[in-house]
This record gives structure tokens, sequence and C-alpha cells, in this order.
């Protein structure tokens, strides 16, 4: 099932749940910003020479003009694409977007906040021939000050050549919780500790420290927002045992507290929900 609508020259959207026919696009640009969820399945977002692996309830966003390209590796995909000319985009929102827009892929705070903002505009395009531009405009804006709320939990990109580096990737992906060394990490893959490290920094431009690290701060982040455990149990359960060093870590990194972080983005998620809701 695939739908398409257009309002005037400033919105284009587009709702897919086909997983027989969704395989691998070509390269293409569009001349609009291009907000992507992925809402169900997984797949390989090529942009600015990177490969980003998503999977359910990813954001990304593409700027004007840059070439992309995806291809499904699920066989349930549902997703939504919705292109937005810069025009349409208020001045107040346009250079805080521009930048939100630079670092492309984003874990939402919410997932279910993410996708009620997404299939309210859905809904409204299903309106057609009888759709309200000036509420589209509405809703698009709400869900442009809900990513803005949100611009805190960016998520790198990763350009995976090294089949090596792959698989340790995903090897880390499954231990991050645990407190695996490099020099363990190592002797399990059966290399030399050295070689691994220059061969990580190389391909991922960071330390394995460093990216463990930043691992359990996003995972941690979605605990504070989407669970009420305590900073203490999500700090054990991303695999710190002082839950002090954890939150230490944690404000020198994000620049707050965890629990000022979750404070912060709860409050901002329901404010802009709430507002996009009482306009239905």
């Amino acid at each position: 099932m695939k739908k398409q609508f257009r309002v005037a020259a400033d919105f284009d959207f587009e709702y897919a749940h086909n997983p027989e026919r969704m395989s691998k696009y070509q390269e293409h640009t569009h001349a609009s910003f291009e907000l992507f969820y992925l809402m169900q399945g997984s797949a390989h977002f090529l942009i600015h020479d990177k490969i980003y692996r998503i999977s359910d309830n990813t954001l990304l966003i593409v700027p004007p003009h840059v070439v992309h390209s995806i291809a499904y590796f699920s066989t349930a995909i549902e997703r939504t694409v919705l292109h937005i000319s810069e025009n349409a985009v208020p001045d107040a929102f346009l250079a805080s977007f521009k930048r939100l827009a630079s670092s492309t892929l984003y874990i939402p705070a919410n997932p279910s906040e993410l996708t009620a903002l997404v299939k309210h505009i859905h809904a409204e395009y299903q309106k057609k021939p009888f759709i309200s531009e000036k509420r589209i405009q509405n809703l698009v804006q709400g869900l442009l000050s809900y990513l803005l709320c949100n611009a805190s939990l960016p998520s790198s990109g990763l350009r995976i050549t090294h089949p090596l580096i792959n698989t340790f990737l995903r090897y880390i992906d499954e231990n991050y919780e645990k407190n695996i060394s490099l020099q363990e990490a190592a002797e399990h893959f059966y290399i030399n500790r050295s070689y691994l490290s220059r061969l990580f920094h190389h391909h991922i431009g960071c330390t394995y420290p460093q990216y463990v690290r930043d691992i359990r701060f996003n995972v941690a982040k979605q605990l504070l927002l989407q669970t009420r455990s305590s900073v203490t149990e999500i700090a054990n359960q991303v695999g710190f045992a002082d839950s002090n060093y954890f939150s230490a870590l944690f404000s020198k990194c994000e620049g707050s507290s965890p629990r000022k972080f979750r404070s912060r983005l709860t409050s901002c998620v329901e404010k802009h929900v709430g507002s996009v809701g009482k306009m239905g």
C-alpha cells in the first residue's frame, strides 16, 4: 500500500507499508528537506558518504540537494517520508533546523509520541481533496518543534567497509553493558590489541572506550525518556556499577545531569505533543 499527496509546492507526504516491493532505491536528491521515518523494519541508508544502519523507530533528516539512497533488509517495512521546502520552515526554526539536518540521524525520545505526530499529518493528507493547507502547516510546525526539542539525541552514522570491524561492531552492540576491555575483545577475535585499536580508530573515528560510552549513553537517554526507572537502575542496566560515576560522566558529556535531561525533554515533548493534540 502506497499513498502520495501534495499540498501546493511546499509539502509532499508519502506513507508506505509494502514489504513485497520495497528493496533498494537508486541514489537521488530532492530540492527540499526530507524527513524519513522508519517505523518498522531494518535498512541501510546511504548519505554523506556514510552508511547508517537503521531499524524500528529511526528518523533521518536529509538536507536539500544531498544524494542519498536506501536498501531494505527486512520483510516487514512501514515508513513515512515528508518533504518540506525551505520556504515552509518558519524563520524562527530555520537556522536550528538546518543544524539539526546536518547531523542526519536521530533516536526519538519517545517513539510512540513521534509516531503520533506523523500519523496526525498522515490522517490530514487522507482527507484529500479537502485538505487544509493551514492545518498541514500547523502540524508540520508542531513536528519541527518536537524535533528541535529532541536535538540532543543524535546518533553518528558509520561507513563500514572492513569485515572484521563490522563483526566487531555487532559484538559491541550485543555486549555494550558488559565491562569488556579492549584486550579481552582482542583475545575474543584472536588478534593483537594494538592492531585492533588502530583499525577501530581508523574506520570508526574514535576509540573503543568512547564508542562504548556513546552507545551506553544513547541507550540511557532512551530509558530516561521512555521508562520510569531510577537513574541508579538505568546506570546498572547500561553497564555502570557506580551510579554517581555514571551521573558525573553523563553531565560532563551531555551538559546536564540525567535527572535534568529527563525533566527537560519530557516536559518539552509533552508541551508540543499536547499542542498538536489540541488541533485535532
